[in-house]
């Protein structure tokens, strides 16, 4: 039985995988355990668009989703990956998650955050 993500009173519906900035078959890292990065493992798991590297979190004892490899931001320097999707729904902290990225060592070139509303898809 394949097990349900969304997480319960949230509006998944509202958010979408950026598939225009995702090269098939791209290895990708999503940054982020929330309802933005539960829907964006979904979509990926339901398209086979890409692959998911591993996801990120800042508390990934949090996170529950079987199959998906779970990390904490400061593993993310190790892990191969083309592209860093930030998981997030507001910008600003996107932006935050990226300059602590940036400091850590992440390669800016490969992290980007992109809106996440169905309507921008």
């Amino acid at each position: 039985m394949k097990k349900d993500y969304r997480v319960p009173g949230a509006e998944a519906w509202r958010f979408a995988f950026p598939f225009a900035a995702v090269p098939k078959g791209a290895r990708v890292l999503i940054y982020g355990g929330g309802i933005v990065g539960k829907t964006y493992v979904e979509e990926i798991r339901r398209t086979g668009h890409c692959r998911i590297a591993a996801l990120a979190d800042k508390r990934p004892r949090s996170v529950n989703l079987e199959e998906v490899r779970i990390i904490s931001p400061e593993g993310i320097a190790s892990e191969k990956f083309d592209l860093l999707l930030i998981a997030l729904e507001r910008q600003d902290w996107a932006v935050e998650v990226w300059r602590n990225l940036r400091e850590m060592g992440g390669r800016e070139r490969k992290m980007r955050w992109i809106d996440p509303g169905r309507e921008n898809s």
